[in-house]
């Protein structure tokens, strides 16, 4: 999660939520990551942020993409599990 700074914060670093999007997503230009990862594409490049060589979201991006994978039938019970998770730890930042 990032701050109204961009910066991650202190709590999402703690819980783990930190990091960037995925092995690949030092891809140079924020144009080529959302080619690359096509569910980022809907959503505007102020969400996103390249921190210590890699994309990050905000908490906007991510609480979307989780509710998309709860509800999309296709999805794994593993990747809905993860997806509840992260909402979790979303909820507790933000309390």
């Amino acid at each position: 999660m990032l701050d109204e700074l961009g910066e991650p914060t202190q709590l999402a670093v703690d819980k783990g939520i930190a990091g960037g999007l995925g092995p690949n997503s030092q891809l140079n230009s924020l144009a080529e990551f959302k080619r690359q990862f096509p569910i980022y594409g809907e959503f505007d490049d102020s969400h996103f942020k390249r921190l210590n060589g890699e994309w990050v979201a905000d908490a906007y991006v991510i609480r979307a993409v989780c509710k998309a994978t709860i509800a999309d039938p296709h999805s794994t019970p593993e990747q809905q599990v993860e997806a509840k998770a992260i909402l979790r730890q979303i909820k507790d930042i933000q309390d």
